[in-house]
Order: C-alpha cells, then structure tokens, then sequence
C-alpha cells in the first residue's frame, strides 16, 4: 500500500525534528496533539518533520512505538473514573435537502450495545460528481466499471478491499466451475493468459489496469455505506474513505457490493436465507486459508449472514484461530481476505428469475445475460421440481433479463451479481464467475446509456445493449421477437439424462 510523509502534521506536545532516535528513545508526546487530552495519533500525521516520519514508518519501528502507546494508554485509562455522561462535539449546520440519505449502518446486534448516543445533524461533503458510479470492485464490479468507461462515461468504482476481482481473486477460488466463458470473459483469460486456473493477483492488476487506462477512478480501501435519493432515483451514494464519510453523486449508480447493500439503503425490498415455506435455507460459505503463491483454496462448510458484522467477524476470527492450530508445515501462513459466500441479500426486481424459468429454458425479450450451469446448490433446495429429481448434474442455459437488475419502486440503480433479483434454487445456477462477469460488463454499457438519460434506467433501449453484447461475444444471439416459452423439454435439453421426463410430473 502506498504512503506518502505529509507536511500538514497535527501540532503536537513536543516535535521530533532532524534523525530519528529510534522507538525506544523517541518523545512519545509528539504522537499528543496540543491542548487534547486523552488522544494519540498514531500515524505519520505526528508532529514529527518528514525524514523523521519516513524512518518512523517502517514495519518495525511504528510496530514498536504502537506497543509504547497501547502501555502508556492503558495505563492512563486505569487511572480515570468512568464518564458520568458523554456529549458530542461537531458541525451541526444544515445544509440543503436532496430527498433522504439512507445508511446501513446499524453496528453490533442489539445485545452487544450498551446503549445510544445521540449526535446531531451533520453536513456531508460532496467527494465528487460521476456519471456511473460503481459500488464494489469484485466479479461483476469491475467488469461493469470497464465497460461503462469504454462507452466514454466518468466513471467511479468503489472497492472496501485493496485489490479488485472479489471471490476470484481475494476470495482465491482461482478457477472456474461452469459459465460461459466467452466474450469479456475470454478478454480477461486472454489478458491473463490463464483460460483455467490464474494467478489472483495478475488477475486483480489485470482489472485495474483495465479501469485505469480507459479513465476510470479507482477507490480502495473505501465502502459504499448509504445511498442518496431524491424522488425514486438514486442520485448518489455515501462513502466512508480513508479520508473520511461523504457523498458521491451519481447519475447512474451500479450496486455490486453482491448483498445489495446500496438498493437495500435506497429502501428496496430484499429476500434473504428464508425459503417460502419459512426454513432457514441458505448456501454454503467458507473462508479460505491462504499460503504464499496461493491461487485456489475454496471451501463450503458453514452458513454466514453477510449483512451481520458479528456473524462476518466469528467466521474470520474462528478460522484464523483453527488455521493457527494446525500442525506442521501444510499449516497456512494466512487467511484470505473475503468470505465466500454463495448467496447472499438479493433484491425484488421488476422480474424475479425462477426455477421453472431455467428448467423450460425460458427466453426473455431483455435478456441482459447468459448463464449455464447445473443446479450447484450448497443446501437444501428450496423448489418442490427439485425434491422430484437431483438436478446437480445436468448443465442448463438460461437468460437472465435486464428487468431482475431494476429494484421495484427504484430508478438511477442497477444490481448486479449475488444480489441481483432471483430465486435462491436460481442463484445456485446463474451465479457463476464467468457469466457474473459478462453480466457486469453488459450492465456497465447500460449504466452508461442510462447516465446520458439522467439515469433513467428503465428507458434505455435494451436492444443496443444486446446488439452490442452480440458484436463484442458476451451473447451468442440477440433476443429480438415477443417473449416464448420453449416446451418443456427442448431439443437442446435432450442430452440430460433427466428420468423421468420432467414434463410428466404432476405435482
């Protein structure tokens, strides 16, 4: 990660100037802003000049002055009586109304509070002003970014990671399953030179070099945590940077976070784990190990709730603590830095793609993406058709409409990935690497087209985007007639060995 010495640094008790005299000699009260009791600064915004901050920063040196600040801090704490109340300082000055900001940013679950602290009304700072802005970097994410930039749009993608390609590169599930691997997808095997099994990081670099040269901007380290609307349109998100929370307006806003998470602030109705008939059925997740030159390690072993941080967290802090046991020299060196969940919090579209749509084979006349795959379910399924006959083994191809990425009610937004609009049995089939990333590709010229309509998403003509999807390989064919419904065993279905024939069941 990149650094640089600032020259603006806090005014501190004391100042460190000239050499650096180590962690152990060091005036540990330049890490003390002037006439602020009880606060430490622990970076390289010490009041220290900026050759000192350089040999301060190193691994080792900045470890250890972390260690004499820990001591010296909780030894102050042990010294004081706990507050009798606590008061909020901050800009409380209002600033004009664009509708509402809505956040997702309830913290701990009810029983690890320990109460609330109100804090009055604060202006958020605008960051910038784009015409799609992309809310995760990750299978979908960065295709779509890609693509939006190449149609010529201002272009933003936010990542809360360090490295982009989600799953496929920071959730190491290096390889394909099924999917078709064509179009954009061939572009980045081809980019990669790895038409099976890939170097993540190579892969990671190959997208951000990708957004880089066609103009788009690159925001690590940074996460999507609330949304702008403004008469039913998203207009633009909130984002916590490591500069601080603010807002970036958008024209069109892509959610890729995979949990829905910006449709979700904007007040879309989600579904998520609870079946139809009230069971708790969610997919599997895992959390993969990881040793030096890692490129592969996927693992299904326990269910996780993705919108819970404390649920997030125990899965991480488990496995490190079960990795950490593990004897002998296959014992990992480290954890990866995603958990790969295979269903998470999706949104109600205008459509919701289902079982009985992939199983007829049905066809849609906005179809935005093509997905084959077999039932990959990871759990229990949730669909009657599937408790008839195990369809893990046969491979079907379906076509996903551009109608399941519009959240009902919702304009300016489209939701791509594992939160896009779907039965939980479908997701199982269409949530494949290599579609998702054709899928978000397709979705970013939309975003595109949308941004030159005000971000009227439900106004842009599909068919260009499909003719276009055509041209460049992400579709094989362009979906112009009515909308059909093929019989219920079509002739390009015949080579699944499905007994009996699903269309003599009666159910």
């Amino acid at each position: 990660m990149l650094y640089f010495p600032p020259y603006d640094t806090v005014v501190g008790e004391s100042r460190i100037e000239g050499s650096w005299p180590g962690a152990a000699q060091c005036d540990i009260s330049a890490y003390r802003p002037r006439g602020v009791s009880r606060l430490y600064v622990l970076s390289v915004y010490a009041d220290m000049d900026k050759v000192v901050a350089e040999k301060m920063f190193r691994p080792l040196e900045f470890m250890a002055i972390g260690k004499r600040i820990g001591r010296e801090a909780a030894t102050i704490a042990k010294a004081l009586p706990p507050p009798d109340r606590v008061g909020l300082r901050g800009a409380s000055r209002r600033s004009g109304s664009v509708g509402f900001v809505g956040e997702d940013l309830t913290g701990l679950r009810a029983s690890k509070q320990l109460g609330m602290i109100s804090s009055g009304p604060r202006p958020l700072p605008v960051f910038g002003q784009y015409d799609v802005v992309v809310v995760g970097g990750g299978t979908s994410g960065a295709p779509a970014g890609i693509s939006a930039a190449r149609r010529g749009s201002k272009t933003l993608v936010i990542e809360y990671l360090d490295e982009l390609g989600g799953v496929g590169t920071a959730g190491l599930i290096g390889s394909y399953w099924r999917g078709n691997r064509r179009g954009f997808t061939q572009e980045i095997d081809d980019g990669i030179s790895a038409p099976e099994r890939w170097d993540v990081v190579a892969k990671s670099e190959w997208l951000r070099r990708e957004l880089m040269k066609n103009g788009a901007d690159v925001w690590l380290c940074s996460f999507g945590c609330g949304a702008i609307v403004a008469d039913g349109r998203v207009i633009g998100v909130v984002v916590a940077t490591p500069q601080g929370r603010g807002v970036v307006l958008a024209k069109t806003v892509v959610d890729a976070t995979g949990n829905s998470d910006i449709a979700f602030c904007a007040g879309a109705e989600t579904q998520f784990s609870v079946s139809a008939l009230g069971v708790l059925s969610v997919q599997l997740a895992g959390f993969p190990h990881r040793n030096l030159g890692d490129n592969y390690n996927n693992t299904c072993y326990t269910m996780v709730d993705d919108t819970n941080v404390v649920d997030v967290w125990h899965l991480m802090t488990s496995m490190r603590l079960a990795y950490g046991e593990r004897p002998g020299p296959q014992a990992p060196y480290d954890v990866g830095q995603l958990v790969d969940s295979r269903e998470r919090r999706r949104i109600i579209g205008e459509y919701t793609l289902t079982t009985q749509d992939i199983l007829n084979q049905r066809t849609h006349p906005d179809t935005i993406s093509q997905h084959m795959s077999n039932f990959d379910a990871a759990a229990f399924p949730d669909s009657a058709m599937l408790l008839v006959y195990d369809m893990k083994g046969p491979d079907f191809h379906v076509d996903m409409p551009y109608r399941c990425l519009l959240p009902k009610g919702l304009d300016g937004i489209l939701v791509v990935g594992l939160g896009a609009s779907a039965e939980r049995d479908a997701m199982t089939l269409v949530r494949m690497q290599p579609d998702l990333q054709n899928q978000g590709y397709a979705a970013g010229m939309a975003a595109a087209m949308a941004a030159k309509l005000d971000g009227c998403t439900r106004k842009i003509d599909i068919k260009k985007v499909q003719q276009q999807m055509v041209k460049e390989g992400v579709h094989t064919r362009c979906i112009s007639g009515p909308m059909l419904m093929r019989s219920p065993m079509p002739r390009r279905a015949a080579r699944l060995s499905v007994k009996p024939p699903i269309h003599r069941l009666s159910l």
